[in-house]
């Protein structure tokens, strides 16, 4: 073979081998992480348990035990004892209650050593309702967040509307709120704010209609089945 021949054939063959080494390989898009819960969600979690109202507390007088009193936490979140007849004790931590009841009593005892203790802790409970697959009343357990309630409730049905679940919580003076949380931007992991901590007696409820004012939508569709007072203040017996 020709020398100019064969040294094009060489070249050729060198040419067809670097693009072979260089073929590039489809660039593959991960998908971004799903952020994990904000801090603030977090930070709502308490450090030091606080009195629910079916808690059994035993209060105890060091230096006068005949004054020693088993009491339970009523649906409205008092007690009653013979020195302090009513006080507001749900929300609150034995070391605050212990503190309220001393300075009650100073009045009636001189010096009162008294400690506060939660004998019993009855579990608190929530109702998940509406477009879920199983609606049940369900064990608040911490840190508890409305999508893991839903979940607990076997989860959506195909006709709910999880960009408009009603939340319904009762404030300090017992009065029922609510708000609409879009929890489909949780699922895609877009806003995981909405996936709200959740706190004892909520209400959760799916619909499967547009809702244009929450607190309207419970007045029309919710509070005219289901008592809101009687579902805070019976701890949902009627459900069971």
């Amino acid at each position: 073979m020709h020398p100019k021949i064969l040294w094009t054939y060489c070249c050729i063959l060198f040419i067809f081998s670097l693009s072979g080494c260089t073929t590039t390989k489809p660039i593959v898009k991960k998908p971004a992480p799903i952020p994990s819960l904000p801090e603030q969600i977090q930070a709502q979690l308490p450090k030091e348990y606080c009195i629910q109202p079916g808690n059994e507390l035993l209060i105890k007088f060091l230096d006068n035990p005949e004054l020693n009193e088993k009491v339970t936490v009523r649906p409205d979140g008092r007690i009653s004892i013979q020195l302090a007849h009513e006080i507001m004790v749900a929300n609150k931590t034995p070391a605050e209650v212990t503190d309220e009841l001393t300075s009650i009593i100073e009045s009636e005892l001189e010096n009162p050593h008294i400690t506060v203790i939660v004998s019993s802790f009855k579990a608190q409970k929530i109702y998940v309702g509406g477009e879920v697959t199983e609606p049940q009343v369900v064990d608040l357990e911490q840190g508890s967040t409305a999508l893991q309630a839903i979940f607990q409730a076997r989860g959506f049905t195909s006709s709910a509307r999880t960009n408009e679940v009603i939340l319904i919580r009762r404030q300090s003076d017992y009065t029922p709120v609510a708000m609409t949380l879009n929890l489909s931007h949780v699922l895609d992991g877009t806003n995981m704010k909405q996936d709200v901590l959740l706190m004892p007696h909520d209400i959760i409820f799916v619909p499967k209609t547009p809702i244009a004012d929450a607190n309207q939508w419970v007045e029309q569709h919710i509070r005219n089945l289901i008592p809101l007072e009687t579902l805070f203040n019976v701890s949902y017996d009627f459900y069971k």
